[in-house]
């Protein structure tokens, strides 16, 4: 009488790692999906005052203290940026302004 084959292991190898690496590969995919595109960039206040100042700045919204601007013809994530700056007054809103006369100043919100 013959004897039975061996059994083979489970092709973990096979099977099991391909899963999981699919598994990771879609946690990833939707994780950048739900991530938000347009990620705000911590600055000092000096760069801030030097993009101002260069014509780099679009829009500037401020909060208080808190100044949030968008990069003017820049696309992507580092396009907003954030940082704080003294209370404002007449004297800051007066500094807002490119450096060069042509360039078109930055739109300024003010939010409550």
């Amino acid at each position: 009488m013959a004897e039975p084959a061996p059994k083979k292991p489970f092709p973990v190898v096979y099977v099991v790692v391909p899963a999981v690496i699919m598994v990771l590969i879609s946690f990833l995919a939707l994780w950048q999906f739900l991530t938000p595109t347009d990620r705000v960039v911590p600055v000092a206040y000096s760069d801030f005052v030097a993009d101002v100042h260069a014509g780099k700045v679009a829009e500037i919204h401020i909060h208080d203290r808190d100044i949030r601007y968008r990069l003017a013809g820049v696309d992507g994530r580092a396009a907003t940026r954030e940082t704080v700056g003294p209370i404002p007054d007449q004297a800051l809103l007066e500094s807002l302004k490119p450096t060069d006369p042509n360039a078109p100043p930055p739109r300024i919100v003010f939010e409550k």
